[in-house]
């Protein structure tokens, strides 16, 4: 993560099994300490181009002493272009 303000920048680089590295940018869009992170991500193809865009909305909550997690996203923008990852 670079900037977490809503406005700033998330930079995530998710690895496979196999080490391969899938690059993804986004967007913070609202922080509630310490309840709720919303966010965009776009998954980028070899040359950085946007494949398609995730809004992700992270919620934390206290369960009997231990932090509950839940996480739901939804593919909002896709990008029309259809090449791999990799």
């Amino acid at each position: 993560m670079q900037d977490a303000i809503p406005g700033g920048e998330i930079l995530i680089h998710m690895q496979a099994p196999d080490k391969t590295i899938y690059p993804m940018d986004g967007e913070f869009h609202e922080i509630v300490e310490p309840e709720k992170l919303v966010f965009t991500a776009a998954a980028l193809d070899k040359n950085g181009n946007r494949l398609f865009e995730i809004l992700n909305t992270v919620t934390f909550s206290d369960e009997n002493g231990k932090t509950k997690i839940n996480f739901a996203c939804c593919c909002f923008k896709y990008y029309g272009r259809r090449q791999t990852l990799s």
